[in-house]
């Protein structure tokens, strides 16, 4: 009867009920603003850049391989002159033990090596030159620049990266903030920027030889720079953490609700604070109390009344 909130639980309000009576703060306490602290939260996600890995290894995988397929086709053509001589000099008509690496086969070695494909015309035109020094120089001279300014599969989210981005490098480990993520390459910019070196090339070699060599550069395109999601999740999760709650504070007696109002989103915090203030543990001990103070007041009244009247019970 004294306290009949022990027994029966209080009315739990959701989001838009109308109140059924004017609601005040009981004591003083505080609130979580958890939409504004959410609010920053996500900002300061939204601050963190995407995380990007810089894979030095792409373009020395590439280099090694251009060097290797040279080298294999200088061999390939080093036997055949050493077969033709040794064919001449014993004046042998056996083709079998004489048999020269044909074109065809030197071309797919040649193919197979750097992952391209070629017409043998094309192929013919490098041996032609005899598969100089010079024209892996080229090779060289055109991919290396595209591969330290860095390649991209797709570019599309690079021009929606508002704070930049971050480029993480393994040799020597360490990172790089760039603001400005369009100076990297997609891949087609990369091949059109092999094509306009045409021109150039022109100056130093045949026109068709030039053609080869772009050809054979613009297969060898392929990116270097990649996301990394999960390190990108880790540290926006991590930015979020460090948001610290926004509070403010209710005072005792404060009306946090009238009666007849329709319950909005910060008074629903309101009255959620509230009933977390008035744990389980506190209502137990109350509870506790009054029980014990019924019993008292139940035993003085029995003990008055039969000092009065003995014959009272």
């Amino acid at each position: 009867m004294l306290y009949p909130h022990l027994l029966i639980a209080p009315k739990h309000y959701k989001l838009g009920d109308i109140a059924q009576r004017d609601i005040k703060a009981k004591r003083d306490f505080l609130v979580e603003d958890t939409i504004t602290t959410e609010k920053y939260r996500q900002e300061a996600m939204a601050k963190v850049p995407p995380v990007y890995e810089f894979k030095e290894e792409v373009w020395l995988d590439i280099k090694e391989r251009i060097n290797r397929a040279f080298a294999q086709i200088h061999q390939f053509m080093e036997e055949n002159k050493l077969k033709k001589l040794a064919q001449t000099v014993v004046k042998s008509k056996d083709t079998e033990n004489f048999k020269l690496h044909s074109d065809k086969e030197m071309k797919e070695t040649f193919e197979k090596i750097l992952g391209i494909r070629l017409n043998l015309s094309d192929f013919q035109i490098l041996k032609k030159e005899g598969f100089s020094p010079h024209l892996e120089e080229l090779l060289y001279q055109l991919l290396e620049p595209l591969y330290i300014r860095g390649i991209v599969a797709d570019k599309t989210p690079l021009i929606k990266a508002r704070y930049g981005i971050v480029l993480v490098f393994k040799k020597p480990p360490h990172e790089q903030r760039i603001f400005n993520p369009d100076r990297l390459l997609s891949k087609d910019e990369a091949k059109q920027e092999i094509y306009q070196q045409r021109y150039i090339l022109f100056n130093e070699v045949k026109r068709q030889l030039t053609q080869v060599i772009i050809k054979i550069a613009v297969q060898l395109i392929k990116p270097n720079v990649f996301y990394n999601p999960s390190e990108t999740y880790r540290r926006k999760t991590e930015a979020a953490k460090n948001v610290k709650p926004v509070f403010y504070q209710v005072k005792k007696g404060e009306i946090i609700v009238r009666e007849g109002e329709k319950i909005d989103q910060m008074e629903l915090l309101k009255l959620q604070a509230q009933q977390k203030q008035t744990s389980h543990k506190h209502a137990f001990l109350l509870f506790l109390g009054l029980t014990g103070l019924i019993f008292v007041g139940l035993w003085v009244t029995e003990e008055v009344s039969a000092w009065l009247n003995p014959d009272f019970f």
